[in-house]
């Protein structure tokens, strides 16, 4: 602070439990209200012309406070949440797990309740149901705007009579079960099911299993083929006319909403169906909050038959923030603390803490450390349990709250890709108690190989199975070490230096992404800022 600079922060103390918000943006109003900060992700959200639906970040980067603003900005916005949607009915069927255990597709079937359920929340925002006009029923008025036409949008309406006559104002959940219900009916009445119990289904022949496939196969296709390719054109009809703009909003995919071998297919197929919707009606778009490695995961795991990744590129809206942005949200929200409960002098970051680290600069030190707005809120919250009854941090306080916000990154980095790397705790011991920045022909591969690789050989994932083996294989040491320095480039815990002339490239501020062939011995890591203290690092 400025000599002589007259600011709030003469005014106050931090006190117990004072906080500049949660970390979950839905438990996070009274601060999110007052201090959105937009990257430009909003603007291009906000275009329905704009293409760009499928909002991907890490854990902590704003995906869903971007979707709540957008909510509070747009009147016509409906939101989804898979938890509330009764997808765990479709994952219990036991009829449609032995089916699909049994190698029978799907996503033919996930790609319809959907499609569903997204047309139905367009026309219900389209037709409100306390609109005075609805008297005369939802039906009657799409009958009356295709009169002179369409044998596609009147074949979509009767589709929609049939699945909706009685329950088109019923929550999305409803609708899910009805439909599950109705195909489970039709594969009954249709095809010889028998008993498809665990010890059933390894008594069958395999011409018997093939049949048996094959005809299931195709009563699901008949079952959505016929009525369900016009239900995107009778939302664009309805709507292609109209000056105003719908959103319906999908959150949540991140949760543990349905185990995760079920997971993948149903969100693969609601990327289809929201990119269809988002891409073919002008006045509104489906936006998908979705995280990184979940996108990547489903590529690798799903794969239902057209979903390609390149089909997506002009879809994707990176989330990434940079430093100056950062900086904004913490002045904000410390800002707004200041204000509501102390004074209304205006205080930033720079009256609270200090100008110096170590000889660092204030922002260079706290933009190493800090690179989503969860971060942000984390590291000051600690920082204000060290600053109780003062109005500033000094240095050593700083460094006390740095090296506790260390720890909890890291651990929430390993809850964050539990997935991927159940063993992340055995992995990272190739970086403890290291410099900052080495070279990749320093990890200690070899003499860590036998622990390591006998650790992981059994793991639940496939990427900690493939380091395994080569780890255990003496010949491909050299490859293994650069696979484990890739692995964790892409969780965030290293920056990757290709060369002297290159700068480190960051995965979480839109850094390239980076092939194992592409690190050799003399690639330089170096270990993120906000993990050195809980690895150890010799900073």
């Amino acid at each position: 602070m400025s000599k002589g600079k007259a600011t709030g922060a003469d005014e106050f103390r931090f006190r117990d439990h004072d906080q500049i918000g949660a970390a979950d943006a839905d438990q996070d109003s009274e601060f999110l209200n007052h201090c959105f900060v937009d990257t430009g992700a909003l603007a291009v959200l906000l275009r329905t012309s704009d293409h760009r639906f499928l909002v991907l970040g890490g854990t902590g980067t704003g995906k869903t406070a971007l979707l709540h603003e957008l909510e509070k900005r747009e009147d016509r916005t409906a939101r989804l949440v898979p938890d509330s949607l009764a997808l765990q009915h479709v994952c219990n069927s036991t009829l449609l797990s032995s089916l699909d255990e049994l190698g029978v597709h799907l996503d033919v079937f996930y790609k319809m309740l959907w499609r569903h359920v997204l047309a139905v929340e367009l026309l219900k925002l389209r037709f409100p149901e306390n609109d005075g006009q609805n008297r005369e029923g939802i039906f009657a008025r799409l009958q009356r705007l295709f009169s002179h036409d369409s044998r596609k949008e009147q074949k979509a309406i009767e589709y929609l009579k049939r699945w909706g006559q009685h329950s088109f104002w019923e929550d999305s959940q409803y609708r899910v079960r009805e439909i599950t219900s109705k195909l489970e009916s039709e594969l009954n009445s249709k095809v010889d099911l028998g008993n498809l119990s665990a010890g059933a289904r390894g008594a069958l022949t395999q011409t018997k299993t093939k049949e048996l496939v094959q005809s299931s196969q195709r009563i699901i296709s008949e079952f959505q083929a016929n009525d369900l390719g016009t239900l995107v054109d009778l939302v664009r009809g309805v709507m292609e006319d109209d000056q105003k703009k719908y959103f319906v909003l999908v959150d949540g995919l991140d949760e543990p909403w349905v185990e995760e071998k079920r997971k993948q297919p149903l969100v693969a197929a609601l990327l289809a169906s929201a990119r269809e919707f988002s891409t073919k009606v002008e006045t509104a778009k489906v936006v998908v909050a979705l995280r990184d490695d979940l996108f990547e995961h489903t590529f690798r795991t799903a794969r239902p038959a057209g979903f390609q990744k390149e089909k997506y590129d002009s879809s994707v809206l990176h989330l990434r923030w940079r430093g100056p942005q950062l900086l904004d949200v913490l002045d904000k929200r410390i800002g707004n603390l200041v204000r509501r409960r102390y004074t209304n002098r205006p205080v930033d970051h720079s009256d609270v803490l200090p100008p110096k680290v170590h000889g660092k600069n204030l922002d260079d030190f706290l933009t190493d450390h800090l690179r989503r707005p969860r971060d942000v809120i984390q590291f000051f919250n600690i920082c204000i349990e060290e600053a109780r009854g003062s109005p500033r941090l000094g240095v050593e306080a700083l460094q006390k709250a740095t090296g506790k916000y260390s720890r909890s990154r890291f651990h929430a980095l390993g809850d964050e890709w539990a997935t991927d790397f159940p063993n992340l705790r055995v992995l990272v011991q190739l970086f403890e108690g290291r410099a900052p920045s080495f070279k990749v022909s320093a990890l200690s591969i070899e003499a860590l190989c036998t622990s390591i690789g006998t650790q992981i050989a059994s793991s639940t994932s496939p990427l900690e199975r493939r380091l395994a083996d080569q780890l255990c294989d003496s010949e491909a040491l050299e490859r293994a070490a650069s696979e484990v320095a890739v692995a964790m480039y892409r969780i965030g815990l290293i920056g990757l230096k290709l060369s002297s002339y290159d700068e480190t490239s960051w995965i979480e501020t839109g850094g390239r992404d980076i092939s194992a062939a592409e690190v050799e011995p003399d690639t330089s890591l170096v270990v993120h800022a906000a993990f050195r203290r809980a690895l150890g690092v010799r900073d």
